[in-house]
């Protein structure tokens, strides 16, 4: 029986590849176990992963975990693997695929393009890593699987990639996301930030170059200054590349702060209780913190870039520099007019993107164009 390889060895790591991943399992972990005949899944140690795949004789655990580990996995082990088992198919959820690929197609996840688009905003270790592997893998992956038709342009454009052979399926909310905490624990972990309710605005990301956070901050600090208020910046993720000098501006902004290593249920209360959600990175392949914040109607501060513009089918009432900055802040905490146009297009957001709905067109496509089921 043909089946699809599902590599989840990303799983590992932290940002949004990993979400992606998690994204997926939930998905998956719902599937009857006739459907999930059709897949075999590969897990990295110390995942967290659900009953159904503990002891399932389609999924095996791969004593992976760090990075090095996960590219001699992914070049060596994998590859025998899917040969001693007969399957022809692997998903890759990110660009990377293996040398030895002779017995099996892949199907590879190209989330953006900030290698290319934006080099400046990466290490030297990732760019020299990605430049040997980046265009083999989008030219040798049988199919590819982007987040927004801004990514699937920019593939097209620069490697002449034919638009049959990449499938557009956006990120989304997941279910989890109603299950809400109740109002005595949000109080509580809004206390143990030092956060009162609707009087911060909040901002979700890795802090590294391309989310554009300083430039954020100095504006943040120059709206403080004009117009002197209670109101916080919080800056909620992980540490990225060149986080240190991003870290020392925070601690030097005033009323600014970053919370680090933020749980689930911790983040649905940051964004429940929030004034609004900022984003004004140079570059994203789609946000999924802008959908997030969209699923609880909250005014969307955001920069002019294509895939915010698309994921909005709008430009109005985005920001271009300082002044469109300064004024959609007012505007959240006046709740003016400027406002409600805001929480309209969050909620036509809400209804447009929905990890569910994606999730299911993903399937339909495995069977169809894959499976041929």
């Amino acid at each position: 029986m043909e089946k699809i390889a599902i590599n989840f060895l990303p799983l590992l790591h932290k940002g949004g590849t990993a979400t992606y991943a998690s994204l997926l399992l939930e998905q998956f972990s719902q599937l009857s176990p006739a459907t999930l005949e059709s897949f075999f899944f590969i897990f990295p140690e110390g995942v967290n992963l659900p009953k159904g795949f503990q002891s399932s004789t389609n999924a095996v655990v791969l004593p992976v975990r760090n990075r090095r580990q996960k590219v001699l996995a992914e070049q060596i082990v994998i590859p025998g693997l899917l040969k001693s088992r007969g399957i022809r198919w692997l998903h890759q959820l990110a660009f990377s695929i293996p040398y030895r690929c002779r017995h099996f197609q892949v199907i590879c996840t190209v989330h953006d393009l900030t290698f290319c688009q934006y080099p400046w905003s990466i290490p030297l270790y990732k760019k020299l890593y990605y430049k040997h592997n980046f265009k083999r893998s989008i030219c040798h992956s049988r199919y590819l699987i982007t987040d927004s038709k801004t990514v699937k342009k920019e593939i097209s454009k620069k490697y002449e990639i034919i638009p049959e052979r990449i499938k557009v399926i956006p990120l989304g909310v997941s279910l989890r996301w109603g299950d809400l905490p109740s109002h005595e624990v949000q109080k509580e972990l809004l206390f143990n930030s030092s956060v009162q309710v609707k009087k911060y605005f909040l901002h979700v990301g890795t802090l590294e170059p391309r989310k554009n956070i300083e430039t954020l901050l100095s504006w943040w600090e120059k709206w403080k200054k004009e117009e002197p208020n209670e109101y916080q910046l919080l800056l909620a993720g992980n540490k990225g590349w060149k986080s240190r000098q991003v870290l020392k501006k925070i601690q030097l902004t005033p009323d600014s702060a970053f919370l680090e290593n933020v749980s689930p249920e911790k983040l649905k209360t940051l964004y429940l209780n929030c004034l609004g959600v900022l984003n004004l990175s140079c570059y994203e392949g789609f946000g999924l913190p802008v959908v997030e914040g969209a699923y609880y109607h909250l005014p969307l501060i955001l920069s002019k870039i294509p895939v915010f513009e698309e994921i909005r089918d709008s430009s109005r009432f985005m920001v271009e520099d300082y002044h469109s900055f300064a004024s959609l802040l007012r505007a959240c905490i006046k709740k003016n007019d400027v406002y409600q146009e805001l929480l309209k297009v969050s909620r036509y957001i809400k209804k447009k993107y929905d990890f569910n709905a994606s999730f299911n067109e993903l399937l339909q496509w495995y069977f169809e164009c894959i499976l041929k089921k």
